[in-house]
């Protein structure tokens, strides 16, 4: 369940739509119908401020106010 959206993420060539709860921390999948697909947990990451979605690499990068973090789909807790 969201506690927080934060920010949202979603375009023509995305399959999906991702949503950042940024007081939970973690990033949440939906289909494009709307639903719930799954939970992704970034465990210590906080004051994200943007992300995007590479979905052919599995990939999310998240900036927060001074960093750039890589986040893998396939290696997250789920």
């Amino acid at each position: 369940a969201m506690v927080s959206p934060a920010l949202i993420r979603s375009e023509e060539g995305l399959n999906f739509i991702y949503i950042l709860d940024s007081q939970d921390g973690s990033i949440l999948v939906f289909d494009k119908r709307g639903s719930y697909q799954k939970q992704y947990r970034l465990p210590g990451l906080s004051d994200i401020r943007a992300f995007w979605v590479d979905e052919p690499g599995s990939i999310a990068y998240l900036a927060s106010q001074d960093k750039i973090y890589e986040f893998q789909f396939s290696e997250a807790d789920q």
